[in-house]
């Protein structure tokens, strides 16, 4: 797993940035101001996103997380 803050990115740039091996899981970004930014990449995508978006607040608070599905071999 890759998490990424003060990307200075907008949405769009976060999409066209692919990381090899890795799956774009989750991305939260400022639509006025500049900086800030967080973004999460999973290896193996077995995630499932967490809607937080609702509590991101434009200049105070930028959060994102997935839910990791992981299954333990014995």
């Amino acid at each position: 797993m890759i998490c990424l803050t003060e990307l200075n990115f907008k949405n769009y740039e976060i999409d066209a940035t692919p990381i090899c091996n890795y799956k774009l899981g989750a991305k939260c970004c400022r639509k006025e101001l500049t900086s800030g930014g967080v973004c999460i990449y999973i290896q193996e995508a077995f995630f499932t996103n967490v809607s937080l978006q609702k509590h991101c607040k434009e200049q105070d608070v930028g959060i994102t997380a997935v839910q990791l599905n992981l299954t333990r071999k014995v």
